[in-house]
């Protein structure tokens, strides 16, 4: 299955009209680090916790607290994979399968693309594009892609 065949095929959290955007913010924020030459990992405490929760809270429904990481681990648990994490198998897990973020941080825990995803992105730089405007209308319809674009 190609790359972007497997983003459209992530599985997204709903209920009635309201849905998640936790994962495809991940993957955004993701998608423009790399296009910005970003190595293929990202450690949660460093790059990920502050920048993707800005982004929930930008793009997403408001709520008393958001979770940034909820789309770094979750995107590794897709029927068809195409993101891995580093250093979480010492992490704790509650019942529903996800690490406490202190745990991602003590234990200094990276993911991103894996290995032949991320190759195939940097031998095609404009699968970056592709990828980020079919996330964007997929997820975000009543907002620009100019819009959203601007914001990576």
């Amino acid at each position: 299955m190609r790359l972007l065949e497997k983003i459209q095929s992530i599985s997204r959290w709903r209920r009635g009209d309201e849905r998640a955007p936790h994962k495809p913010l991940m993957l955004l924020y993701a998608l423009s680090e790399y296009k910005k030459g970003h190595e293929r990992l990202f450690h949660y405490a460093q790059e990920v916790d502050e920048p993707v929760k800005a982004l929930l809270m930008q793009y997403g429904p408001a709520r008393s607290f958001y979770n940034p990481h909820y789309p770094f681990w979750r995107l590794a648990n897709e029927v068809d994979p195409f993101w891995e994490i580093e250093n979480g198998d010492k992490c704790q897990l509650s019942s529903s399968g996800d690490p406490r973020k202190k745990d991602l941080i003590e234990y200094d825990v990276k993911a991103g693309f894996d290995a032949a995803s991320y190759q195939s992105l940097l031998s095609n730089p404009r699968l970056i594009d592709e990828i980020a405007s079919k996330l964007i209308q997929d997820n975000f319809p009543r907002i620009t892609t100019k819009r959203v674009v601007c914001a990576f």
